[in-house]
């Protein structure tokens, strides 16, 4: 057999140390060089034992260790905050849903859904630093100055919408919400308290808007669960509402043959999630029935996302 099996078997090892330490907060604690001792007595863990942790942590690439001082250098002590609620997310899908007889009845049709936790945990991991890094990307393709009008619309809940006004302060913002977790009054809180006017629309509702046209659409981590019926509704409602200057950016997850990273994702979407467009392509093909047309495509493997943006063809 010509991948490393031993890797596949132990791999899930490195994910549960890496989650003990976070619970044990141990990235805030090595923020100051300690020794093991001194490291023990915070912790109340026998020494013998701790060191065999810390070791562990050390081969993975995120402790350092001198003299028999361990510490973490401050840009991984960082990185790890950015990737707090990814690690409690992933921590909460390893342990509940991701197992092996979990996976075995969801290939069985009996999957389950979210539970409010998990959709907050869930919610959480994917509206961090994930949508900066997008929306600065949205923003740098629109490449014009001035008040805009904003649609935002997806699974981001609402969040995106709080970056564009960071760049846009005269940004007109409305928000389509399709997620039964999603609360419209919390959103409205979030928004007066920013002291912006926000619009809130349930997709059915947005489609009776006449003559509403938008410079920015955002259409987050919701095409893959799809079908091609419900994604040319989808798109073809967003086009009655686009202009000959709009941009639609859709941000979303697909699979791609030279990047098994992707691959990760297809366990949640057979224990919890759901997908019918797996690939890139089999949304053009629906984009370009739709009217519409790609202007250019990024993948950030950075986050692991396609951005696809979209203009109105003519």
């Amino acid at each position: 057999m010509a991948v490393d099996l031993m890797r596949i078997i132990t791999g899930y090892k490195q994910s549960v140390a890496l989650m003990a330490g976070m619970k044990m907060n141990i990235p805030e604690i090595l923020s100051k060089p300690r020794s093991i001792k001194e490291l023990s007595e915070i912790l109340k863990i026998g020494e013998r034992a701790l060191f065999l942790f810390l070791m562990y942590w050390k081969f993975m690439g995120i402790l350092k260790e001198e003299n028999n001082v361990w510490y973490m250098q401050e840009e991984d002590c960082a990185r790890l905050k950015e990737f707090e609620n990814i690690i409690k997310h992933e921590q909460n899908i390893m342990e509940c849903w991701n197992t092996s007889q979990n996976i075995i009845e969801s290939l069985k049709n009996s999957k389950k859904t979210f539970s409010q936790e998990d959709r907050q945990l869930y919610l959480s991991a994917m509206n961090g630093k994930n949508l900066e890094i997008i929306g600065l990307r949205m923003i740098r393709e629109y490449r014009k100055n001035g008040p805009i009008s904003y649609l935002e619309w997806g699974n981001s809940a609402g969040q995106m919408s709080t970056i564009i006004a960071k760049f846009y302060t005269d940004a007109k913002i409305t928000i389509v919400v399709s997620n039964q977790f999603i609360n419209s009054n919390d959103l409205k809180l979030t928004y007066k308290k920013m002291h912006k006017q926000v619009e809130i629309y349930s997709p059915e509702d947005l489609y009776s808007k006449v003559n509403k046209f938008y410079d920015i659409i955002h259409l987050y981590n919701t095409v893959h669960y799809y079908s091609s019926e419900e994604l040319k509704k989808t798109l073809l409602m967003i086009k009655e509402q686009m202009n000959e200057n709009s941009l639609l950016c859709i941000a979303d997850m697909f699979l791609k043959d030279e990047e098994c990273e992707n691959y990760m994702y297809l366990l949640d979407w057979i224990t919890h999630g759901g997908t019918n467009h797996l690939y890139i392509e089999n949304v053009r093909e629906v984009v370009s029935q739709c009217g519409l047309q790609i202007s250019k495509s990024i993948y950030l493997r950075e986050i692991t996302t396609d951005l696809i943006f979209i203009k109105k063809e003519g």
